[in-house]
């Protein structure tokens, strides 16, 4: 599945924000849902994080 969000366009909050909002349902989200639901969630954090690193020069 290709993302086309592009999270440059975030603040390092919003960021940050939408991490942790995804930390929070990962539960929930794995209970409940599809396993491509999961997948997703899981690199939609990926990207985030990546987004973040990529501004502290990680």
């Amino acid at each position: 599945m290709s993302d086309t969000t592009d999270y440059s366009k975030h603040t390092d909050d919003e960021l940050r924000e939408g991490i942790a909002k995804i930390d929070q349902q990962e539960q929930r989200i794995a209970e409940e849902d599809s396993d491509s639901a999961l997948d997703a969630a899981s690199d939609q954090r990926g990207a985030m994080q990546a987004e973040l690193d990529r501004r502290a020069g990680r």
